[in-house]
């Protein structure tokens, strides 16, 4: 199932964000896509805050994966636009990771084959795209599990974020 959501500015796609993390499960990975600069850490940094993360927030374009925790647990933030190949993601470890916490994973379409395997109630797919009309506006399209899009759709009707 998919479910659109737009954001003229940043501060809506940071609300987004949040409201993101609230339908969440833990065990589930989001799968972030988007061209350069279409705010796929800025909805990271808002998920992370939402879960009690504090402190620098920032993409692992060079480190692959940054660490975080709070008192919500451990939260796993991936940046795959460097990887050569999947096999550098088995040489991380990234299979340890998906059983510690929340994994946010930036480029999962360098690692295609890797997600296509996986259960897609695990899933939860976010495109961003940029809006002409708006400077930082953004079209945010989610896919994933239907009872995950009905929670979703329930904050977002209550918008109480």
């Amino acid at each position: 199932m998919e479910y659109i959501l737009d954001s003229d500015n940043l501060s809506e796609t940071e609300k987004i964000g949040r409201m993101l993390a609230r339908a969440i499960e833990k065990e589930q990975v989001i799968l972030l896509q988007g061209e350069m600069s279409a705010g796929k850490t800025t909805l990271t940094q808002s998920i992370l805050r939402q879960f009690g993360v504090e402190g620098y927030i920032t993409s692992p374009t060079y480190t692959v994966v940054n660490e975080y925790e709070s008192e919500e647990g451990e939260f796993f933030h991936f940046d795959l636009y460097r990887l050569e190949s999947e096999e550098e993601l088995y040489d991380i470890g990234f299979e340890e990771y998906i059983d510690r916490g929340l994994c946010i994973i930036e480029w999962p379409e360098r690692a295609n084959d890797l997600f296509e395997q996986w259960d897609p109630n695990t899933l939860i797919k976010v495109s961003l795209q940029k809006k002409s009309t708006a400077e930082n506006g953004r079209t945010i399209k989610v896919e994933a599990a239907p009872a995950f899009i009905e929670r979703l759709e329930t904050f977002w009707k209550g918008q109480n974020l």
